[in-house]
Order: structure tokens, then sequence, then C-alpha cells
């Protein structure tokens, strides 16, 4: 995951506190910023070598939910591929997917941060 997508993911979470919502309501607004993210990849994901099939980007994403409302999105444990084809091996060039999408969709994503929030308030 990005750092700056993970920064942002935080910087949400530490804001929704501070309006007093708890854990439920900020984990159910963080879900749907990062399901938006994980449709953008999946979508999005184009590989011209190797695993082509396109497995990775219908099963292997995934977000999760922490318990204190903070998101995370990146590999199901069933994916570990998904790793290679993103970083590269010794014998195959990276061909990263995740990163880039995730990263060009962060303003995307806060944005839906933004209208669920103006939802509450």
């Amino acid at each position: 995951m990005s750092n700056d997508l993970e920064t942002a993911f935080e910087f949400v979470s530490d804001t929704l506190r501070k309006l007093e919502l708890n854990p439920t309501q900020i984990g159910n607004i963080t879900e749907k910023a990062a399901q938006h993210g994980v449709e953008k990849v999946q979508s999005q994901a184009e590989f011209v070598k190797g695993y082509s099939k396109g497995a990775i980007k219908k099963d292997g994403i995934a977000y999760q939910i922490e318990e204190d409302g903070t998101a995370s999105i990146g590999w199901t444990a069933d994916e570990f591929y998904g790793r290679f084809v993103e970083d590269g091996t010794e014998f195959q060039q990276a061909q990263p997917y995740l990163r880039p999408t995730l990263e060009s969709e962060t303003e995307a994503m806060m944005d839906i941060v933004a209208k669920e929030i103006e939802k509450l308030i």
C-alpha cells in the first residue's frame, strides 16, 4: 500500500475521531472509500506478461477495516502472487497496478469520505 494513501486514511480516521464518531461510524465511512479503491484497481489492472488471465484483479485485491475504523487496501492472503506482479522478481519485470491506481484515486476516495461526513453533520 502506498505511504501517501496510508497516511491519508490515517488522517481521515483521526479527523473522524475528532468529530466524536465511534469506530463503527468511522469504519462505515472509510469502507465506502476503500471499496471505491478496490473496484478501480480491479477494473484498471492490465498485465503485459505473466499472470495475464486477470485472476488477481478479480479476486486478489481487498480492503480491511480495522477495529478503530482505519481502512487498508492490499492483496488477500490467498493472492500472494500479486506482490510479485506489482514489485517484479528476478525473472519478471515489475508491472505496478495496485499502488499507481490507488495513488491516482486518493482524491476521489477522500471526496467520498467528505460526502459521507456531510451526511452526518
